[in-house]
C-alpha cells in the first residue's frame, strides 16, 4: 500500500470522526432550544403568589454565580415570581454539608426568609413555584457539543449579563447596575469584613490602579467560550502605559494565581497590595468559606481602586458593577473567545 493510500484512508477516517461527533451534538442542539423552557407547577389556585426556585449547584465561583443570579432576578421580576436562591449541592465548590452557600454571603434578593432544602420541599408541595434551571441556553453556550451555529441562531430569551454588556453596552451596564443595586444584597459581616480589609490595604495609599487576572484553571483549561485572558506582558505593557499617563502610586491585585503576584512584585518592588488570599486553588481540605470570603473581599476592593486594568471574566464583571461607574479610568481586555 502507497502513501497516496494512507492519505485517502485517513482522509476517509477523519470524514466518519467527523460526523460521530456531529451526530453525537444533534441531542444536545435539541436540549438547547428547549432549555429556557419554565413550567410553573400549580398547588395553589387560590393564591396569586409564584415562586422561582434557583437550585444552583455547579462548579463556578461566587462572582459567576451572583451574575447568574440577577438575570433569574430580572426574568423573575419581569414575569411576576419570587425569586429563591438555593446554592448548594456537591458539584458546588463553596459546599459545607447541607448549608444554602449562597446565604453565607448574600441576604435573598426577594424574600427576608432563609432557605433551605425543608423550605423548598414545604414550596414545592404547597405553593405555585417553577424551577429555574440550570441548563438554561446562556449556560449550555458553554458546552463544546452544542455547535456554534445554533448558538448563533438561537439566541436566549432568558437574559443574563453578558461580559461584553460591561465594555461595550452602556445602556445594559446601567440596567444591570440598577438590579444589582436594588436586589444584590451583600451580608452585614461579609460587607464589615470587606471594608475592613479595604481600610488596612488601600485606604489613604493615594492613586490605587486595581489589576484583575485569572490564572490557574482558566488560563490551563481554556474553557470553552469563554473570554481569552490576556497575557502576562500585554497586562505589564498597559501597566507602564497608565503609570506615564496617570501616575498610580500602587497597584491592587486580584488573582488567584501565585505566580502573577511574584512577577509584579518583582518589577515593581514595594509597590504591589494584595488581601489575605491564599493560592491553593483546587487543595483539600481548605476552609471554603474562608475561599469565598477572601475572593469577595478581593473583588470589593478592586471596586474600589482609582483605575482598573483587567481580563473579561466574572470577577471584572462584578467589581465594575459594584464600582458604580466611579473609575477615572478602564481598560478591560476583550480578545476574543477560546474555542
Amino acid at each position: 500500500m502507497g502513501f497516496k493510500d494512507n492519505k485517502t484512508i485517513y482522509k476517509i477516517g477523519h470524514s466518519l470522526n467527523l460526523f460521530r461527533i456531529k451526530l453525537k451534538a444533534i441531542p444536545y442542539i435539541f436540549k438547547y432550544i428547549r432549555a429556557d423552557g419554565i413550567k410553573l407547577v400549580t398547588n395553589n389556585k387560590n393564591s396569586s403568589t409564584k415562586y422561582l426556585i434557583l437550585q444552583a449547584s455547579d462548579y463556578t465561583g461566587l462572582m459567576t454565580h451572583m451574575l447568574a443570579a440577577m438575570g433569574w432576578i430580572k426574568y423573575a421580576k419581569d414575569n411576576g415570581y419570587i425569586l429563591l436562591v438555593n446554592l448548594g449541592g456537591e458539584n458546588n465548590q463553596y459546599s459545607e454539608g447541607n448549608k444554602n452557600t449562597w446565604e453565607m454571603y448574600y441576604e435573598q434578593p426577594m424574600i427576608n426568609d432563609h432557605v433551605n432544602d425543608k423550605y423548598i420541599a414545604n414550596i414545592m408541595r404547597n405553593e405555585n413555584y417553577a424551577i429555574a434551571h440550570n441548563s438554561t441556553r446562556y449556560n449550555l453556550t458553554y458546552s463544546r457539543s452544542v455547535p456554534c451555529w445554533v448558538i448563533k441562531a438561537f439566541k436566549p430569551h432568558i437574559p443574563f449579563p453578558e461580559a461584553n454588556d460591561f465594555v461595550r453596552n452602556e445602556k445594559a451596564q446601567l440596567y444591570w447596575e440598577k438590579i444589582y443595586n436594588e436586589y444584590i444584597k451583600p451580608k452585614p459581616e461579609i460587607l464589615e469584613y470587606a471594608e475592613s480589609e479595604y481600610n488596612e490595604i488601600i485606604k489613604n495609599k493615594g492613586k490605587v490602579l486595581g489589576v484583575l487576572l485569572r490564572g490557574t484553571d482558566y488560563i490551563e483549561k481554556k474553557p470553552y467560550n469563554h473570554h481569552i485572558q490576556p497575557d502576562i506582558d500585554s497586562v505589564l505593557e498597559k501597566i507602564d502605559e497608565y503609570k506615564e499617563k496617570y501616575n498610580w502610586e500602587y497597584i491592587y491585585l486580584a488573582t488567584e494565581d501565585g505566580k502573577y503576584e511574584e512577577i509584579l512584585n518583582k518589577k515593581y518592588p514595594d509597590k504591589i497590595l494584595t488581601n489575605k488570599r491564599t493560592y491553593d486553588y483546587g487543595e483539600e481540605g481548605r476552609d471554603m468559606f474562608q475561599y469565598g470570603l477572601s475572593y469577595f473581599s478581593s473583588i470589593y476592593l478592586i471596586s474600589k481602586c482609582d483605575m482598573l486594568i483587567a481580563g473579561l471574566c466574572g470577577g471584572s464583571q462584578a467589581a465594575l458593577l459594584m464600582n458604580q461607574h466611579n473609575y477615572e479610568q478602564v481598560y478591560v481586555f476583550d480578545i476574543g473567545k477560546y474555542k
